[in-house]
C-alpha cells in the first residue's frame, strides 16, 4: 500500500515492521494536531502549530509543530506517526500528510509528560494507580529531522486518507481496542459481584439490576468481536481483516458503558467507598478496631478494606477518573465518530425491508 506512488516507502514501513519485531520495541504514537481552537476546522489545515513537513534535504525531511497524545510515551523506544483516521486530511494541506517513525531520543523531539498518578503508596493502598499508570505526553517536534529510510508517507492526501481502512489497520486498531474492553469489563464485573457479596445485597433486586448493566456491556464487546471475526475477510494485501461494523459499535458502546460502570461502582458501594483505611492503619492501635468493626460475613476488615481500596482507584482515584476520560475521548470526539457511525453505515438493507412492506401494503390496497 505504502508503495504505490513512491516503491521505497513502502520498503521502508516493510524494513521498519521487521525493526521494531526483531529488537523487541516499545512504541507510542501520536495522532491528533495541536489546533489553537477547538472552533476552527477539524480538517488539517495549517495553523502553524499542527505537525508538519518544513523542508525536504538529502538526508529526509524537517517536520515541526506538535501533536497529542503520546500514551507511554515516557517509557517507550519510538515514536509512530500516521494520519488521523478519524479527521481527514484537507487537500490543500499536503504538508500535513506525514507518516514515519522516530527513536524516542531523536535530536528535537521533545514530551511534554503528564503528572504521574503513582501516588508512591502501597499496592494494598492504591492497588492499580501504584502499578499500572500509561502517562499520557503532548509530543513537540522542534525542526526534527526524519531520515528517509523512515519516511512512509509524504505529503500524499491521497494515501493519508485512505491508509487506515485499506491496509486493514483500521479494523485491527478496532479488534485490539474490544478485546482491551473485554477484558476491563470483565474486570469491573468481577469487583461488583465481590463488592455485593461482601456487602450482603447480591440478592437485592435493585442492586441486581445496576449490576446486570455490566454483564450487559460485557457479553456485548464478546459478542461484537465474535461476528467481528466470523465475517472477516481478506484484504488486497493478503491480510485477514475482522469486520470493522460490529467492532465500531462496540467502541462507541463502550465510550458509554465504561464511565456508567465507574458510576454503578459508585452506587453498589455508597458510603462503604467514603472512608477507607489505609493498609499503614491496620498496624496502629487502631488495627483491632477495625478488624472488629469493618468485617463482614465473608471479609475479615482487611480483606474488606482492601476489595474497597481496589474499587476506589477504578472508580473514584486520579487514576480512575484518568481511565474514564481515555474511554470517553481516545477514539475522538464522541460526536463525530456517532456522526461518522451512521454516514458510513450501508442502510440500503434497512431501507429496503421498509419499502418492501410498503409496497406489498400498497398492491394490496388496489
Amino acid at each position: 500500500f505504502f508503495g504505490q506512488k513512491n516503491e521505497t516507502f513502502g520498503e521502508n514501513i516493510t524494513n521498519y515492521a521487521h525493526h521494531v519485531r526483531d529488537q523487541d520495541l516499545s512504541l507510542t504514537h501520536t495522532l491528533v494536531n495541536v489546533r489553537k481552537s477547538k472552533s476552527s476546522s477539524p480538517l488539517l489545515k495549517g495553523d502553524d502549530l499542527g505537525l508538519r513537513c518544513v523542508e525536504e534535504t538529502g538526508k529526509g525531511i524537517v517536520v515541526k509543530g506538535a501533536r497529542v497524545l503520546a500514551t507511554l510515551a515516557a517509557i517507550s523506544d519510538e515514536l509512530l506517526v500516521l494520519p488521523s483516521s478519524a479527521t481527514r486530511t484537507d487537500p490543500e494541506s499536503i504538508n500535513y500528510a506525514l507518516g514515519f517513525a522516530l527513536p524516542c531520543d531523536t535530536k528535537g523531539l521533545r514530551f511534554l509528560c503528564r503528572e504521574g498518578l503513582d501516588l508512591g503508596r502501597s499496592f494494598f493502598d492504591h492497588p492499580l494507580g501504584s502499578r499500572f499508570d500509561e502517562s499520557d505526553a503532548l509530543v513537540i517536534f522542534d525542526d526534527v529531522l526524519v531520515p528517509w529510510e523512515r519516511v512512509f508517507i509524504l505529503k500524499d492526501v491521497d494515501l493519508a486518507n485512505r491508509h487506515a481502512a485499506e491496509t486493514g489497520a483500521g479494523g485491527h486498531i478496532r479488534s485490539q481496542v474490544i478485546v482491551k474492553n473485554i477484558a476491563k469489563s470483565q474486570f469491573i464485573l468481577g469487583l461488583a459481584a465481590l463488592m455485593t457479596e461482601t456487602l450482603g445485597t447480591s440478592e437485592t433486586p435493585h442492586i441486581q439490576a445496576l449490576a446486570s448493566e455490566l454483564v450487559v456491556t460485557h457479553e456485548l464487546m464478546k459478542a461484537c468481536v465474535t461476528a467481528s471475526v466470523e465475517n472477516a475477510t481478506m484484504n488486497d494485501w493478503g491480510l485477514i481483516t475482522p469486520d470493522s461494523t460490529p467492532l465500531t459499535a462496540a467502541r462507541a458502546t463502550f465510550a458509554k458503558g465504561y464511565p456508567r460502570a465507574m458510576e454503578i461502582l459508585q452506587l453498589l458501594g455508597s458510603s462503604s467507598l467514603m472512608a477507607i483505611p489505609t493498609e499503614a492503619d491496620f498496624e496502629t492501635e487502631m488495627g483491632g478496631f477495625l478488624e472488629n468493626y469493618l468485617g463482614t460475613d465473608t471479609l475479615n476488615g482487611k480483606q474488606r478494606t482492601q476489595l474497597f481500596r481496589m474499587a476506589w482507584d477504578v472508580a473514584c482515584s486520579s487514576f480512575g477518573g484518568r481511565q474514564g476520560l481515555y474511554e470517553k475521548f481516545f477514539t475522538g470526539d464522541p460526536h463525530r465518530t456517532a456522526s461518522a457511525i451512521y454516514s458510513r453505515y450501508d442502510k440500503n438493507e434497512a431501507k429496503d425491508s421498509v419499502l418492501a412492506i410498503l409496497e406489498a401494503t400498497t398492491a394490496k390496497v388496489k
